[in-house]
């Protein structure tokens, strides 16, 4: 680790980060209330057929994401393709409000394409404008990716209360107004030519390994929280029905809360103090055991007495996601070619869903005994982390033994 010189955040970054606050809050904040709107009467679908609409909505999103970042890199350019995605989200947003059949498509396909053009190209925007102070990145990405968790809590909240209190048409009008603060957000940041014509020298074999190191690590460490969910699920129900919360969805949001501390933490140090990404990423893997070591001794049907345990055990997991989200955004846009930036990133995304596909699979064999899965997931994470470890060694030994043979 060592101090970081002459380096430092611009406020050019903070729109991006705030553009992407608000349309995290806008797209959650009407995915919880899509589903309630679509069963109500003004529309009325049975709720099977509704829940099949949201299911073909989030994937939708996913699916569009790749067109969206071709369209970005490779036609039209990043800024345009969000500014055009911001336009039809707003606009989608907006015609959701009106409740009837018609408009419900037209609003949830404008949302789809909107979505799929904006979220690629904005990621793409932000990383490039860090590709001269690659130091920052890993502290640049953990501030980015409070932005999304907090986003995403914020609008879940406050669009869910308007939404159930004065209508849903009510609660997509304010994710419509979201999304356009979000869009004209970006149109105060200003891309800089010299990172857009900049070439980066790498050798692509090095910069494929780290990207593939990077995507498979996020992979694991999703699809093993996957397999612990559900005892935290069964955990979140019996403290939400048993203790007296005045906010039922306390235990279902607590982690997007307390990711803003421990994001602002990293931030803070990230941006002083350089190491090894990788090193982040084994550090993020054992916090994740720890968090899962604690969990193993919380018993099927909890006790008050274990709610500190339990607490920690999220504190250590956010920790731990703290440590490897944000770091492998950060892996990507330091080793992949700048030029298509936003289609690596959705690929990204896809692949990591094929995890959770994966795992999907093997549910009823791994969810048969929850201590079990707790134990190897536990001993999952340790494996994971070492390994990280004798490749960040590794790759050490290569660079000093290059340095010497020069």
């Amino acid at each position: 680790m060592y101090k970081i010189a002459d380096q430092s955040h611009s406020k050019q970054d903070i729109f991006l980060l705030l553009a992407k606050l608000f349309e995290r809050a806008s797209y959650f904040g009407l995915r919880a209330i899509l589903v309630l709107s679509l069963i109500d009467e003004a529309i009325a679908l049975p709720k099977d057929e509704a829940l099949q609409h949201y299911a073909l909505f989030t994937s939708g999103m996913l699916l569009f994401g790749i067109i969206g970042a071709l369209l970005g890199d490779l036609l039209i350019g990043n800024k345009k393709a969000l500014l055009i995605g911001g336009v039809l989200q707003t606009i989608g947003a907006f015609i959701l409000s009106i409740p009837t059949t018609f408009t419900l498509y037209i609003g949830l396909g404008l949302v789809i394409i909107g979505g799929g053009l904006f979220t690629p190209n904005l990621f793409s925007s932000f990383g490039k404008s860090y590709l001269n102070r690659d130091k920052l990145l890993d502290s640049a990405f953990s501030i980015y990716y409070l932005a999304i968790n907090l986003g995403a809590a914020l609008g879940i909240f406050i669009i869910g209360i308007i939404g159930e209190k004065y209508g849903w048409s009510f609660g997509f009008i304010l994710s419509g107004l979201l999304m356009l603060v979000s869009l004209i957000l970006t149109l105060f940041h200003k891309e800089s030519q010299q990172i857009a014509t900049k070439i980066i020298k790498k050798t692509y074999d090095k910069a494929l390994i780290n990207i593939i190191v990077a995507f498979v690590a996020l992979g694991l460490f999703w699809l093993i929280n996957d397999v612990v969910s559900h005892k935290n699920m069964v955990v979140n129900y019996s403290y939400s029905e048993s203790l007296n919360n005045p906010y039922m969805g306390f235990w279902f949001t607590i982690n997007s809360y307390l990711m803003l501390p421990v994001s602002l933490i990293c931030f803070s140090i990230w941006a002083y103090f350089y190491s090894n990404s990788y090193i982040k990423l084994c550090i993020g893997f054992l916090f994740g055991a720890l968090s899962y070591g604690l969990l193993y001794f919380i018993p099927e049907i909890p006790l008050e007495q274990h709610v500190v345990v339990y607490l920690a055990s999220i504190l250590l997991f956010v920790i731990s996601e703290a440590f490897i989200q944000p770091v492998v955004y950060s892996i990507i846009t330091r080793y992949a070619n700048p030029k298509y930036l936003a289609i690596i990133v959705t690929l990204f995304s896809i692949m990591n869903k094929a995890f959770f596909y994966f795992n999907g699979v093997f549910n009823d064999y791994i969810f048969s005994n929850s201590f079990n899965s707790i134990l190897y997931s536990m001993f999952g994470m340790i494996f994971i982390g070492l390994v990280l470890l004798v490749f960040v060694k590794n790759d050490n030994k290569d660079r000093n033994f290059k340095i010497l043979d020069s």
